[in-house]
């Protein structure tokens, strides 16, 4: 609710890319959370056995969240960068 104020401070793209991340992050623990489970409780699951297409789309996921998280942090990273390097510019592009 925060982020849909109209003069919030929580409104800048820094925040955005946080939110994404924060996403990219839950999407990735929930998708790391059966693993864990299948190893402490290997009897009440079937004994890990899971269908082809699940276990193609997990492995999708598996990549493509810390790909995902890299490129969040790349843009936060560049983001500083231009903040340090040229300010006034920075403002400039920011305000548009």
């Amino acid at each position: 609710y925060i982020f849909f104020q109209p003069k919030s401070q929580f409104r800048s793209a820094f925040y955005w890319l946080f939110v994404a991340a924060a996403v990219v992050d839950l999407l990735n623990i929930i998708n790391c959370f059966p693993e864990f489970r299948w190893a402490v409780y290997p009897l009440t699951n079937g004994a890990g056995m899971i269908p082809d297409m699940f276990a193609k789309i997990r492995n999708y996921i598996t990549f493509v969240c810390p790909v995902t998280q890299d490129f969040l942090n790349a843009f936060i990273a560049f983001g500083r960068v231009t903040a340090i390097a040229m300010p006034t510019r920075h403002n400039l592009v920011r305000s548009l």
